[in-house]
């Protein structure tokens, strides 16, 4: 019993320590068409506008994409695909926040 409530103690204590060293955000959403259909396979990049550091992610089959561990600070989203409008989106990250842009 003690040894058990020992490991709740510390898995907790590890939690919120891991949640004070890493001050991420993060980004996500669905790229949709203007009929609102999910769109695959469409490249998106989160360009930071401080550090001029950027990431790309593809939609997947749902048209979600997801870019985990960001650093806060201000952001450019775009999305770009082929035979369509290409769509940016600016979005500031904070820490232990998620950023959901469609």
């Amino acid at each position: 019993m003690i040894k058990t409530i020992a490991v709740f103690l510390l898995v907790g204590a590890l939690a919120i320590l891991t949640g004070q060293v890493l001050p991420v955000g993060t980004v996500d959403g669905t790229v949709s068409d203007s009929t609102g259909g999910a769109m695959p396979g469409v490249p998106v990049t989160l360009l930071n506008l401080d550090t001029n550091q950027s990431r790309t992610a593809t939609t997947n089959g749902s048209g979600y994409y997801f870019f985990p561990l960001v650093p806060p600070g201000r952001y450019q989203l775009t999305a770009e695909k082929a035979g369509f409008k290409k769509g940016t989106q600016p979005t500031l990250v904070r820490t232990g926040v998620r950023a959901d842009i469609n």
